[in-house]
C-alpha cells in the first residue's frame, strides 16, 4: 500500500552549516564511484591549483578493480580520511559511475560527527549525498565532479561553480513559463538527486524522510520505460504523498523529452504539488551548484527558485544572499535598533513585505501584532476585508480557523487540569461509554489528543452526511463516528495532526465544566480583555464569576466583547443560509467562495465540519481580532511568568502545557500547541527551540518566543477567494524572520 514505508528520521533534525570555500584552503580529491580519465583529471587538478587552491588526493585514487576505481575499502577508506582530515575544508568527488553504493555500510558516518565538511559531486554521488543529509543532516552541493571542470565546463561556468561554493553567488534560479508543468508554490528543503541512484536507497536506513521536501531528480542513458519504473516506485513507496514539489533536472540521452515528461506527469496527475522541469541540474550541458539539505521556496507564479537559509555558518563573511530575502543568520554591525513602542507606522521592510504579499494576492487583508511580555509593540492592518470590499481595520474579525485549538480547547484542559477534574493520562472510558469505543481507542489518553499522538486520523469528511442530521443531533453523530474510526497508528506511536481528536477535546471540554463551548469561548474572552484591557485591578479567576453570571441569566453572551464563536442554526440544505444568533454588527474578513454551500462566506465559520455542528466546535470556529488574540496568549503569558493564576492556570499548568512532548520520538507537538520544526519552519528561523505557536488553515497563526520575550500574531484570509491559494506558505516564514530582525532585543 502506497505510503506504509518508514523514512529515516533524521532529517528533521537542525541543519550542520559548513564553510564556504577560500583560496588557500586545502581541498581533498575522492573517487568513490567508477574509474576516470587522467588527462581530464590533471587538467581540472590544474585548474583548482590556479584558483589557489591546495589539492591533497586519496592514496588508493589510482587504483582500479575493473569497473570501480579500486577496492570498497580502499574507496571507502580514501573518503574517511578526506572527511576527518582536520585541515580539509571540502571533498569533491573525481566522477560518478557507479560504486558509491558499495561503500556505504563500509563508512562510519557516525565518526563524523562535529567535522562538516564542504561535500561536492552528482550521479553516482546521490547515494553518498543522501547518507550525509540522512545520518548526519549536513548540507551537500550537488553539482559539477571534478573532471567534468575542464571536460565539459566553459570558463563562466567554472567561475559561477566556484562562487557559488564560495558563497559569492546566492541560490537562486528564474523560471520561465515554459519550464512550468504545474503551478504552485512549495517550501522545503531540497532532496534528492539521480533518479536511479536515489530510487535504489528506498527502504535503506540512508533514504532521507521526503515529507514536506521539494524533490530533485535528473538522469541519463536510461530509457523512457526505466525512467518510468523508477517514477513508479516512488509513486508506490508513498514519496510523492509526502513532497512539497518537484524539480526535473536534466534528463540527457533518455529518449524524446516529451515523452519522457508524458510518462512522469501521468504518476502525478493525483497531486497539487508544483512542477519544474529543464533545470540546470545533472547531465546537461550546464550543471549548477544547489545546496541539498536547504530549504528553498519554489513559487511558480513569481517564477522564482530561491534558497531560504544559508548552507554556509554565520561566522563567514561575503556571503550572498537570495534576491529579496534576507539570510536569516545575517545582521548588520550591531544589528537593527529597536522601534520605538506602540508605532503604527510599519518600518519600511514590512510595509514592503505587506504591500508586496498584497499585490501577489496571497490575502486580501491582514492584521499583525507583536509585542513583549507587559505590552504591545506594534499593531498594523492592510488590505480590504474582501477584494472590492471595505478596509480592513483592528477591529476587524478573523475566521481563526484552528487558532480554535490553542486558544480555548488547550486553555480550558489547563483549567481542568490545574483544578484536578481532568487528569492526563485519563483514557476516554473515563469520559466516554466503553459501548462507543471502538477498537484501540479505549487506550487513548487525553495527553495523546492534546499532542496530537492518539492515531486517529488527521482529518475526515463527517459534514457530507452530517448536513442532512437535524441540528440538535449532529454532535451526538459525529462522536459516534470519531469514536469508531479507524485508527491510522496505536496511540502514542507518532504524532499525526488531527482535527479529530480536537473535536473530541471539545466535546469533553463542555462535559468537564457543564456549559457550552460557544459560553467558555465568550467569557474566556471577555475575561481576560478585563484584566489586561479593562482598566480595573481584575483577575483572572473572573472567569468562574462570569460564568455564573451567564448561567444564571444576569447578562448575556452578546453582552459580551466581539471575540468568540459565530453561533448558526444550520438547515439540512447547505446552500440556504443559516440563521445567525443577534449579535452587535461586525466587520469580518471573507474567506472562501465555498463551492459546498455555494457563497462567499463573511462571519460564517470556514471549516465545513464545524459549520455542520452550528459553527461551534473545538477543532474550528472561533473569530477574534489580533488584539483578542494578544489578550488571551498575554494573559497565558503573564502566569507562565510566575503570576499567581487562578482556577487551575498556575504557572506549573501553564509550564507544562507549553513545553515540547518527548512523546512519541521526535513530535513537535506541546500540548495543545505547535514548537517550531527543525527544518522549515513557518515561524522563520529566529524563534529559538523553546517557542510555542499555531497556525490556522484560513491564514492565521502566532508565534511565541519566551526566550526573546517576543509575541508575534499575524491574522489573514487567505482562502479568500479559494483554498487553492497557498501563497502564506512562502510569506510566513520571511515575515517572522523579518519581524524578528527588527523587534530585536537591543
Amino acid at each position: 500500500m502506497a505510503g506504509e514505508m518508514l523514512f529515516n528520521s533524521m532529517t528533521q533534525a537542525s541543519l550542520v552549516p559548513v564553510k564556504p570555500l577560500c583560496p588557500g584552503d586545502f581541498i581533498s580529491v575522492v573517487a568513490p564511484s567508477s574509474p576516470f580519465d587522467r588527462e581530464e583529471f590533471l587538467k581540472a587538478l590544474r585548474f583548482f591549483e590556479s584558483r589557489s587552491y591546495r589539492l591533497k588526493l586519496g592514496k588508493c585514487l589510482f587504483e582500479r578493480d575493473a569497473y570501480l576505481a579500486g577496492p570498497d575499502s580502499a574507496r571507502s577508506g580514501d573518503l574517511i580520511e578526506a572527511v576527518t582530515d582536520p585541515e580539509t575544508a571540502a571533498v569533491v568527488c573525481v566522477r560518478g559511475g557507479y560504486g558509491s553504493a558499495r561503500i556505504l555500510d563500509w563508512t562510519p558516518f557516525s565518526a563524523f560527527r562535529g567535522k562538516p565538511k564542504l561535500f561536492l559531486g552528482y550521479s553516482d554521488i546521490t547515494f553518498l549525498h543522501a547518507a550525509f543529509h540522512s545520518l548526519l543532516n549536513w548540507p551537500t552541493f550537488h553539482g559539477p565532479n571534478l573532471v567534468d571542470f575542464c571536460s565539459k565546463m566553459e570558463e563562466r561556468e567554472q567561475e559561477r561553480v566556484l562562487e557559488a561554493l564560495e558563497g559569492k553567488r546566492a541560490f537562486s534560479w528564474s523560471l520561465e513559463e515554459h519550464q512550468v508543468l504545474r503551478h504552485g508554490t512549495a517550501c522545503g528543503r531540497i532532496v534528492g538527486g539521480n533518479l536511479t541512484c536515489f530510487t535504489h536507497l528506498l527502504g535503506s536506513r540512508y533514504f532521507p524522510d521526503p515529507s514536506g521536501a521539494i524533490l530533485l531528480l535528473e538522469d541519463r542513458g536510461e530509457s523512457p520505460y526505466r525512467l518510468d519504473r523508477a517514477i513508479a516506485h516512488l509513486k508506490l513507496a508513498g514519496v510523492f504523498e509526502r513532497i512539497a514539489g518537484l524539480l526535473l533536472g536534466s534528463f540527457e540521452n533518455c529518449g524524446p523529452k516529451d515523452e519522457v515528461l508524458l510518462r512522469i506527469m501521468e504518476h502525478l496527475h493525483p497531486y497539487r504539488f508544483p512542477v519544474i522541469f529543464d533545470l540546470p541540474f545533472g547531465h546537461g550541458s550546464r550543471n549548477d551548484v544547489i545546496p541539498l539539505g536547504v530549504p528553498f521556496i519554489l513559487d511558480t507564479r513569481a517564477a522564482a527558485l530561491e534558497c531560504m537559509n544559508s548552507p554556509f555558518r554565520p561566522s563567514s563573511v561575503g556571503m550572498a544572499t537570495a534576491p529579496g530575502l534576507r539570510n536569516s543568520t545575517s545582521q548588520g554591525e550591531g544589528g537593527s535598533a529597536p522601534l520605538p513602542l506602540l508605532s503604527h507606522e510599519a518600518p519600511d521592510p514590512l510595509e514592503r513585505l505587506l504591500q508586496e504579499a498584497l499585490k501577489n494576492r496571497t490575502f486580501s487583508c491582514a492584521s499583525l501584532l507583536v509585542a513583549d511580555s507587559t505590552r504591545i509593540l506594534y499593531h498594523r492592518t492592510w488590505g480590504k476585508c474582501q477584494y472590492g470590499g471595505e478596509m480592513c481595520h483592528d477591529k476587524t474579525l478573523f475566521d481563526l480557523a484552528s487558532l480554535t485549538k490553542p486558544l480555548l480547547v488547550a486553555p480550558m484542559m489547563m483549567r481542568a487540569v490545574g483544578l484536578g477534574v481532568v487528569d492526563l493520562e485519563e483514557p476516554l472510558t473515563s469520559f466516554f461509554p466503553p459501548s462507543l469505543l471502538g477498537p484501540g481507542h479505549r487506550d487513548i489518553t487525553v495527553h495523546q489528543l492534546l499532542n496530537h499522538s492518539s492515531g486517529l486520523p488527521s482529518y475526515a469528511p463527517y459534514y457530507r452526511d452530517l448536513i442532512g442530521k437535524p441540528a440538535h443531533r449532529r454532535k451526538e453523530a459525529i462522536l459516534s463516528e470519531i469514536l469508531k474510526t479507524p485508527l491510522g497508528s496505536r496511540p502514542g506511536e507518532i504524532s499525526r495532526y488531527s482535527d479529530l481528536g480536537f473535536i473530541l477535546l471539545g466535546i469533553l471540554v463542555e462535559e468537564v465544566f457543564e456549559t457550552p463551548l460557544e459560553t467558555l469561548g465568550k467569557a474566556l474572552f471577555a475575561s481576560c480583555d478585563a484584566a489586561l484591557c479593562g482598566g480595573k485591578s481584575r483577575d483572572i479567576a473572573d472567569l468562574d464569576t462570569l460564568l455564573e453570571r451567564l448561567q444564571a441569566g444576569r447578562i448575556s453572551v452578546f453582552d459580551l466583547p466581539g471575540a468568540g464563536y459565530r453561533p448558526l442554526d444550520v438547515p439540512t440544505d447547505p446552500t440556504a443560509p443559516p440563521l445567525r444568533s443577534r449579535e452587535a454588527p461586525f466587520s469580518y474578513a471573507a474567506t472562501e467562495w465555498c463551492p459546498w454551500r455555494q457563497r462567499l462566506l463573511e462571519g460564517e465559520v470556514q471549516d465545513e465540519n464545524a459549520y455542520c455542528l452550528n459553527g461551534v466546535a473545538g477543532h474550528a470556529g472561533l473569530f477574534a481580532s489580533a488584539r483578542h488574540v494578544w489578550t488571551l496568549i498575554a494573559s497565558l503569558w503573564s502566569v507562565f511568568r510566575g503570576r499567581k493564576g487562578a482556577n487551575g492556570w498556575t504557572p506549573e499548568v501553564v509550564n507544562l502545557f507549553w513545553t515540547r512532548s518527548n512523546k512519541p520520538s521526535g513530535t513537535t507537538w506541546a500540548l495543545g500547541y505547535d514548537t517550531p520544526s527543525p527544518d522549515f519552519s513557518s515561524a522563520g528561523s529566529r524563534f529559538s527551540p523553546r517557542s510555542l505557536g499555531h497556525l490556522g488553515f484560513t491564514g492565521t497563526s502566532f508565534w511565541l518566543d519566551p526566550d526573546a520575550e517576543r509575541l508575534v500574531i499575524f491574522l489573514s484570509n487567505r482562502v479568500h477567494p479559494s483554498r487553492e491559494n497557498g501563497r502564506i506558505r512562502v510569506f510566513r516564514p520571511v515575515l517572522h524572520n523579518t519581524v524578528m530582525e527588527i523587534f530585536h532585543e537591543g
